[in-house]
């Protein structure tokens, strides 16, 4: 019995950290439910990401019927959520738990599961994008659930 209590303890403090850490991401509310695409810019007028937000917003459909939300962070402006600013500071946690800001453009693909599928410091392409999201099991279900 006392071997058991000693096990669960270890147990408990291995995970302790990282429960802490993932309870307080703002993303939280999105696991399972929504791919966010994450874009990152020094600057509103940096080449990258302007042209970043042209591809996405030509891909509207692709966008949406992947169930992708979009978060906008620029350096010193602000944070953007689905195109309405947002001051919130646990988006603010978002530059530090994803560890944006070391370069002037960074794109990131977070999949439902929370995990991030792809990153690119250059725009990315819908194919790319598509072919990311269309490779994970989960998007493969729910595909073959909208087969007739």
């Amino acid at each position: 019995m006392r071997m058991n209590k000693k096990i669960f303890a270890v147990f408990f403090a291995m995970f302790l950290p990282f429960s802490k850490s993932y309870a307080s991401s703002p993303l939280d509310k999105y696991k399972w439910k929504n791919r966010i695409i994450v874009l990152y810019s020094s600057s509103k007028k940096n080449k990258s990401y302007i042209e970043q937000q042209k591809i996405l917003k030509a891909a509207s459909i692709d966008i949406s019927e992947r169930d992708i939300i979009q978060i906008h962070i620029i350096a010193n402006h602000g944070i953007y959520f689905q195109g309405s600013k947002n001051t919130s500071q646990l988006y603010r946690q978002l530059i530090k738990q994803l560890r944006l800001g070391s370069t002037p453009f960074t794109f990131l693909l977070i999949g439902k599961d929370g995990g991030i599928k792809l990153e690119s410091v250059i725009p990315v392409s819908i194919a790319k994008i598509n072919e990311t999201i269309d490779a994970m099991p989960m998007r493969q279900l729910e595909m073959q659930r909208k087969q007739p």
